[in-house]
């Protein structure tokens, strides 16, 4: 659950190795689902904004592992980044 920081000293969450993993998948289908509504398609050699191609088009289990570690370190640096946005994650036990 994400909810309004109310202590600035309260230590950052962090996800588990299995949460991050879901979660890194979950990104990289959101995002490839947000380039295909744009109009990018699949290409095997380098990406090109301008001509809106990418070889990451690909679904989770075809990427190449530097490119699942990106997603994963988004993950990991999104309690961070909620804290600068004034918000802090919480573990809902209710949900798990």
């Amino acid at each position: 659950t994400i909810l309004p920081m109310f202590d600035q000293g309260v230590e950052l969450f962090s996800f588990e190795a299995d949460e991050i993993e879901t979660m890194a998948k979950a990104e990289h289908d959101r995002w490839l689902e947000e380039r295909f509504i744009d109009g990018w398609t699949y290409t095997e050699n380098h990406k090109r904004i301008d001509t809106k191609v990418s070889p990451y088009l690909v679904p989770w289990d075809m990427l190449p592992e530097s490119t699942k570690e990106s997603d994963r370190t988004f993950v990991r640096k999104m309690p961070y980044l909620l804290s600068m946005a004034g918000y802090m994650i919480i573990r809902d036990e209710m949900y798990f």
